[in-house]
């Protein structure tokens, strides 16, 4: 039932049939299976060929650095520009010969791309860098228009904002970057790309459909200027030329996504755009005044403007969709899956009306998590200022800081249900502080680590219970979950680290694939914080098992053959052939070093059985990460790695070969 950039249905939204006594649980419970539909078999295949070859070829292109970086001092400069040459080459046919279109050929294509770098940065060794990289974001732009790809685009975006910034520092005197002209030239660049995206995707261009996209130009574009902006209003010079640029991009930005183009990302980044910078002329404002003061003046300013945004976001972004002219038949409204229900018997046709409209209010549970990310973070700078001006004025002391913080909690709790923008946020920013005080006295104040987790993992259990707002839930799961394994391991020692992650996936899959029924049961506000920070609290604590500080100990085999077991179960529930079983079974026992590709691939198949995008990007951001924590992994040597990684890398290749031809078959059988 959805649709990239048109209509989407959130799972918070379909939650307002609670509040209607007439609909009974099993009504709610079909329109989370008509909103959320399991995959179909093509379905399933196609993800698992994208799957399997992204992640090979990931996998394969980690393993050569990995390999160069080995035994680069020794290899002579043939052999370094044949290295990377023949894998560009090899990449570049294979695409050629499958098909820029192709899955095979995109994720090809873009190999292609990024071992192209390497070849001319061996090449071009001593030449100046801007021309390498203008050279290299030359040639493959013809690759990013053959392949329409929106990943490769997303790299080739990147590429082309560094080769600017570095032909700026090259070619300009440093008056050029004083006056922040490359900031200008960065937010030009962005916003012409932004504006080809869009002209593409109004002339059908489906693969430009990607909401994402437009968000990520708009960060990339805003954020140079937006700092620069900040830094010249708290300096008190030149800052008038930056603004009135900003204020004319943001202009645009406010006028064609809210009246042309609805995109509630990208209003909510241009009006986080104008909060920073107020926020940073308030500051400026108040430099001069009493500490204390200033404090509580920045807290409320910021809580002021966070507010004023959402609410110009509900104006600027109704929730109401588009004409119906502009809605494909393929892409059914919120009426459209009211109007089965009531055709199914499950809704009375006169309640559809109704309830369509009461789900279309653009409440802060079906905002975007973008968007509630970004409130979070205002929340986060005035609960900061408000603990300082608490402290300042002596009103909270170290001694009653925790009995103070739960009280503000509370009062948060109470706040949080008042139906304003303003006593929201500001009932966000209480218990954030509440939470920064008890921590900071419970520290303080005890010597027992496992006293004050014990204490912190209270508070946050009651407030994952009792605050209504969905971020606040969402950061209480996170602190929540990760001071188990911190109490975990102070109790039982390195073995339980072991067993808190096994136990943690485990709950993780179990409440993502449940999800239809806890959405229809009083636990359903829950579900929400709890699948996602579940997910965000594996992944940091696979993380923190390779980390160089040592808070945890190193993963060990329980984790491993935990991660490859929930994988394999997962994937045989949502259908896998006994081949692909097989292959992940191999790969777990590969990368058993590795665990988290494991972890990735199961909570990609999540996030996909799902349909959750934000489950999928969480994944992806993880693996990055990931990759580059496991290069400074010291038990083994680089050889080592590199091994373990192409070895898992031509498995996933194999797994999506196999995938893409049971995908084919399928397609024939049907077509006769």
């Amino acid at each position: 039932m959805n649709n990239d950039r048109l209509v989407r249905i959130e799972a918070e939204q379909l939650l307002i049939l609670r509040e209607d006594p007439n609909i009974s649980s099993k009504a709610l419970r079909r329109a989370f299976e008509l909103a959320f539909p399991s995959p179909s078999s093509s379905e399933w295949q196609s993800f698992l060929t994208r799957l399997f070859y992204s992640l090979g070829s990931a996998l394969l292109i980690c393993g050569l650095l990995f390999f160069a970086k080995q035994f680069w001092p020794d290899m002579s400069f043939l052999q370094r520009a044949g290295l990377f040459g023949s894998s560009t080459l090899l990449a570049a046919l294979i695409a050629w010969k499958r098909g820029y279109k192709t899955t095979a050929g995109k994720i090809s294509t873009t190999c292609a791309s990024i071992l192209l770098g390497g070849f001319l940065l061996v090449v071009g060794e001593g030449e100046p860098v801007h021309l390498t990289l203008s050279l290299w974001s030359a040639l493959i732009l013809p690759w990013c228009i053959s392949a329409e790809f929106a990943p490769l685009w997303l790299f080739a975006t990147c590429l082309f904002n560094i080769t600017l910034f570095q032909a700026c520092k090259a070619l300009f005197d440093p008056w050029f970057f004083r006056a922040h002209l490359h900031d200008v030239a960065l937010l030009l660049l962005n916003v012409a790309l932004l504006a080809s995206w869009e002209v593409g995707f109004r002339q059908g261009r489906t693969w430009m459909g990607r909401r994402w996209f437009p968000p990520f130009l708009t960060l990339l574009g805003l954020t140079p200027l937006t700092f620069a902006t900040c830094g010249l209003i708290s300096r008190g010079e030149g800052w008038v030329i930056p603004l009135t640029g900003l204020m004319l991009c943001w202009t645009g930005f406010l006028f064609y996504y809210s009246q042309v183009r609805r995109d509630v990302s990208v209003l909510a980044m241009t009006l986080g755009s104008c909060v920073t910078v107020g926020t940073s002329s308030l500051f400026k404002f108040l430099n001069g005044f009493d500490p204390a003061l200033t404090q509580l003046l920045l807290a409320v300013g910021i809580i002021a403007q966070v507010s004023a945004a959402l609410g110009a976001l509900r104006k600027l972004a109704p929730p109401v969709p588009l004409e119906d002219r502009d809605i494909p038949e393929s892409s059914p409204d919120v009426s459209i899956l009211l109007g089965r229900l009531a055709t199914e018997n499950y809704l009375n046709s006169g309640q559809v009306e109704s309830v369509a409209k009461a789900m279309r209010v653009q409440s802060e549970p079906a905002l975007p998590w973008f968007v509630r990310a970004l409130t979070g973070l205002g929340a986060l700078m005035a609960s900061v200022f408000l603990l300082a001006y608490l402290f300042l004025t002596d009103i909270v002391s170290l001694e009653d800081g925790v009995f103070f913080g739960f009280v503000l909690c509370s009062a948060a709790c109470m706040g949080a249900r008042v139906n304003s923008d303003f006593v929201r946020q500001a009932s966000l920013s209480v218990n954030l502080c509440g939470q920064l005080m008890v921590w900071l006295c419970q520290t303080y104040t005890s010597n027992d680590p496992q006293i004050n987790a014990l204490v912190l993992m209270g508070l946050h259990a009651g407030l994952v219970i009792f605050y209504p707002g969905v971020f606040g839930k969402f950061l209480s799961v996170n602190c929540f979950g990760l001071l188990g394994a911190r109490l975990a391991y102070l109790v039982f020692g390195p073995v339980a680290v072991d067993g808190y992650i096994l136990i943690l996936a485990a709950f993780m899959v179990f409440i993502w694939l449940r999800q239809r029924e806890f959405l229809a049961s009083p636990l359903c506000h829950i579900h929400g914080p709890a699948s996602l920070g579940s997910a965000c609290v594996l992944f940091t604590l696979l993380l923190s098992t390779l980390s160089s500080s040592h808070h945890y100990p190193e993963a060990g085999i329980v984790t491993v053959i935990g991660l490859t077991s929930l994988v394999l179960w997962t994937a045989n529930l949502m259908g896998a052939q006994p081949q692909i079983l097989l292959g992940l079974a191999l790969m777990g026992a590969i990368s058993s070093s590795a665990p988290g590709v494991m972890a990735a691939v199961l909570v990609l198949m999540l996030g996909f059985y799902r349909r959750n995008q934000n489950l999928q990007t969480l994944a992806i951001l993880f693996l990055l990460g990931f990759g580059s924590s496991y290069y400074y992994h010291l038990p083994l040597g680089l050889l080592s790695k590199a091994g373990i990684l192409s070895a898992t890398g031509l498995i996933c290749l194999y797994l999506g070969k196999f995938a893409d031809l049971q995908r084919l078959k399928e397609t024939s059988s049907q077509a006769d």
